[in-house]
């Protein structure tokens, strides 16, 4: 019973699950205003803002704010977050720019929203996974 108090008091849990929960209420919400609402909204990638990078920068921020930005799990945690922000700009965006060419070029309708981010949406990504932790950790 004093784990789980102790994870529901946990700063760094908190700080992870609220920046991405924003992160999907916002990407919701934009979503909804330009299509309406359809269940595929809640579990579909891509989009603004990033909820991976919001999720990873919020781990790393709060691991480095409860252990110190010297530690190894710090470490451990940016450079994660630095190869998932790079995956979701270059990566998942290659993936998108080829299947709109193989659609073109067997003349389907694409339909692909796009599984991957521009940089605007990881870069807001980013912000709220910075914003949130501060929240939680100083107020």
């Amino acid at each position: 019973m004093q784990e789980i108090l102790q994870l529901l008091t946990n700063k760094i849990a908190w700080s992870v699950f609220l920046a991405w929960l924003t992160s999907f209420i916002i990407k919701l919400a934009i979503n909804y205003n330009k299509k309406g609402f359809s269940k595929e909204l809640l579990y579909s990638t891509g989009g603004m803002p990033s909820s991976h990078v919001a999720f990873s920068t919020a781990l790393a921020l709060s691991i480095g704010l409860a252990e110190g930005f010297n530690s190894t799990l710090f470490i451990v945690a940016a450079a994660l977050t630095v190869i998932i922000a790079h995956d979701a700009v270059n990566i998942r965006a290659k993936v998108d720019k080829r299947l709109e060419q193989l659609s073109k070029k067997i003349k389907l309708k694409s339909g692909n929203d796009g599984i991957g981010h521009n940089i605007n949406e990881v870069l807001f990504g980013i912000a709220i996974g910075i914003i949130i932790p501060l929240l939680v950790f100083f107020l």
